[in-house]
């Protein structure tokens, strides 16, 4: 119930959806750069495959380098939701098939 408020998905949720993405962002960023960057080099899920984020010489990453890493995962997602950007522009609203 308390995702359904903050996103806007109840009435009289906090700032419509925006909020809610600008948090998911934030946290998301967070959590990938600052355990990525950490002595222990990687995510839970990356330490419990025992693999680490290290650079070419098999270094720590520092958090400017995570970050990096973060925006550039997202960038690379966007060709997958490309298809759905005629909804954006056609008249009916409808996507590609």
């Amino acid at each position: 119930m308390f995702i359904q408020f903050i996103s806007g998905a109840v009435e009289g949720g906090i700032i419509g959806g925006s909020f809610f993405y600008i948090l998911v962002l934030l946290v998301g960023w967070n959590y990938f750069a600052l355990q990525e960057s950490s002595a222990r080099q990687a995510t839970v899920g990356k330490q419990a495959m025992n693999i680490i984020v290290a650079d070419l010489k098999g270094n720590r990453i520092s958090f400017e380098q995570a970050t990096r890493r973060f925006v550039g995962k997202i960038l690379a997602a966007i060709p997958f939701f490309a298809s759905f950007l005629p909804i954006l522009f056609t008249e009916k609203k409808a996507g590609s098939p």
